[in-house]
């Protein structure tokens, strides 16, 4: 029988995504669902005992195929990744399997780190062009009503 290290780490961020998201209209709920969600993001790392820090699976909780489809592409961009792939545990349950195993010394907490910092980068790049792309338009329509 095989033994099993797990461990669990909560990360509290700080999002201006949120603060962003106030100035759209959005329901209360809607809003308490989603501060609650970015406030705080817990992962659970599952460890075969006897096995390096090279292979290492994530479990997810509150999460889907949105999170994790996105974060495996970003990770399998690392050339230091040899694998990389998630499963949802059961379509009633809201958490998924993410495993990374990597080549070498380079533990696999680092690239899903970078996977998740590079992930929240591009996510960002997108909100900015998104308000820039909605002020241009509001500016325009103004300038047709005069």
């Amino acid at each position: 029988m095989s033994h099993i290290k797990c461990s669990t780490f909560k990360r509290s961020t700080k999002n201006n995504f949120m603060t962003k998201l106030t100035r759209l209209k959005l329901s209360k709920k809607l809003w308490r669902d989603m501060k609650r969600k970015a406030v705080f993001f817990s992962v659970l790392t599952v460890q075969a005992e006897g096995s390096d820090d090279s292979c290492v699976t994530f479990v997810l909780h509150d999460e889907d195929h949105t999170l994790g489809n996105s974060l495996r592409y970003m990770i399998m961009k690392n050339p230091e990744v040899e694998f990389c792939g998630y499963s949802n545990t059961h379509p009633s349950e809201t958490k998924i399997n993410f495993r990374i195993q990597t080549r070498g010394e380079l533990p696999a907490v680092e690239p899903f780190r970078k996977g998740l910092n590079d992930l929240s980068g591009v996510c960002q790049h997108v909100l900015n062009t998104f308000e820039t792309s909605m002020k241009t338009y509001k500016e325009q329509k103004e300038e047709a009503m005069d």
